[in-house]
């Protein structure tokens, strides 16, 4: 290595195989790496590659959905050769000084505007890990400028080879490179099961719900072949329950006597049906229960989202398990309550299946902000199916279904954060070691 290293720097977490061997010298990127700068010759290369900061170097198609780059003019492109690390200057809230990713899918060219780093070592997946860490972030921004549309760094190649690093030996950066990885593929694989179960919930609420023009659904719980009962909306729910218009800056998730449903917690936050017990839902600030008697819900109650700026207008959920809870439909919500005894939580399912919702979404007004009103959902049908069982054998599947989809979702989290610490203890701060 040619320049001369800083001030030594200890890792909190050490594998025990490495903990007599010292601690690790700090040198700089272009000790270790340096700066590609092969051009694209006669158009030779025309795959053209991106760095996005979520998914790192993808093909510039696949992530713009169209050729940005002229493919007849690529010879000022650098190449850019599989393992190649690359810089890509714009920032963004997932990558505040712009993310260094390594690419794994082949030779391709980039524009001139990325820089790329080619490690003199084939044996480099730890500084993959590295940079993802924020650990090189300070010093980033310390020599850089802001551009003119004030969404990239400027920084000169002298100075991004000069960023601070750590340098363990090759076989501890491996072990700790295999240790992440290992964690990357929990929680991929989490991930994709994830995706698998909501798939799976989305296909069976197009067929355990009838589709249009059908007065049956696709697929049946056994025991069941009576077809569903079609009524107006209106002769199935009854609009009764006023809501109120607090803002969020009036509700507060500390305490109170009166629980609040917010409808853009109903568009983000909340499933189809809200466990009053379990959810976390705010507080009118300083609410008084005598002041809204006449407003409170109850169990089986169903609140639609009346507006949004997407087609997800109209968005409902299910009231369960208020007990002794007092809790009001919020701002831009229409809460509605069963005229007939519904079996608990098929109402919050059938509401956003994709045959209800098909009805729902001609009926909406608005350009960029869409709004629903009671006038256009008394237009809706409904179809119920006349056995109490069959609707609570919907509903409980589907909300056995979503309890296993929150399980794999806090798995994932767990994973992610559990990794968060580790990299924490794997990758000490060269600043606070005075490099």
């Amino acid at each position: 290595m040619s320049k001369k290293k800083k001030a030594a720097l200890e890792p909190r977490f050490r594998f025990p195989e490495f903990r007599e061997r010292g601690n690790w010298e700090i040198g700089t990127l272009g000790d270790i790496a340096n700066k590609v700068t092969e051009r694209n010759q006669n158009n030779s290369i025309n795959r053209v590659l991106t760095n996005s900061a979520v998914n790192g170097v993808i093909d510039q198609s696949d992530y713009f959905y169209r050729e940005v780059a002229n493919k007849n003019n690529l010879d000022n492109y650098f190449v850019v050769n599989e393992g190649d690390y690359v810089y890509n200057p714009r920032i963004s809230a997932t990558a505040p000084v712009g993310p260094v990713s390594k690419n794994k899918i082949g030779e391709g060219v980039m524009s001139p505007l990325y820089t790329i780093i080619r490690f003199e070592s084939h044996n480099n997946d730890f500084y993959e890990h590295y940079f993802r860490t924020n650990l090189w972030h300070r010093y980033l921004r310390n020599v850089s400028n802001t551009g003119a549309r004030n969404d990239r760094l400027s920084i000169s190649n002298d100075d991004f080879m000069n960023i601070p690093i750590a340098l363990p030996s090759l076989d501890e950066q491996q072990k700790i490179a295999d240790c992440l990885a290992s964690l990357d593929e929990l929680i991929n694989a989490g991930e994709k099961k994830l995706a698998l179960l909501k798939t799976h919930k989305k296909g069976l609420m197009q067929k355990l719900f009838p589709a249009e023009g059908k007065t049956t659904p696709e697929v049946r719980f056994k025991g069941y072949t009576e077809a569903w009962r079609q009524r107006k909306f209106n002769n199935v729910f009854d609009y009764s329950i006023s809501n109120n218009t607090f803002s969020r800056s009036e509700l507060n998730y500390e305490g109170g006597k009166v629980k609040n449903i917010h409808y853009g917690d109903i568009l983000t936050k909340f499933g189809s049906c809200v466990d009053v017990q379990h959810e976390s839902i705010p507080f009118i600030t300083n609410g008084n229960v005598d002041d809204y008697k006449n407003r409170l819900l109850q169990d089986g109650d169903i609140v639609f989202a009346d507006t949004a700026e997407d087609e997800i207008t109209g968005k409902a959920i299910e009231i369960a398990n208020i007990q002794d809870s007092k809790i009001v439909a919020g701002l831009h919500t229409m809460a509605y309550r069963p005229r007939i005894k519904i079996s608990s939580y098929f109402s919050g399912y059938y509401f956003n299946s994709q045959s209800y919702r098909k009805q729902l979404l001609p009926l909406m007004q608005g350009i960029k902000v869409l709004s629903l009103n009671k006038s256009s959902l008394s237009k809706t049908e409904t179809f119920i199916p006349i056995s109490p069982d069959e609707q609570a054998a919907i509903g409980n599947f589907f909300k056995n279904l979503d309890k296993q989809i929150t399980a794999q979702t806090k798995k994932i989290e767990a994973l992610k954060i559990h990794k968060k610490g580790l990299m924490q203890g794997l990758f000490p701060s060269i600043e606070e070691a005075g490099g």
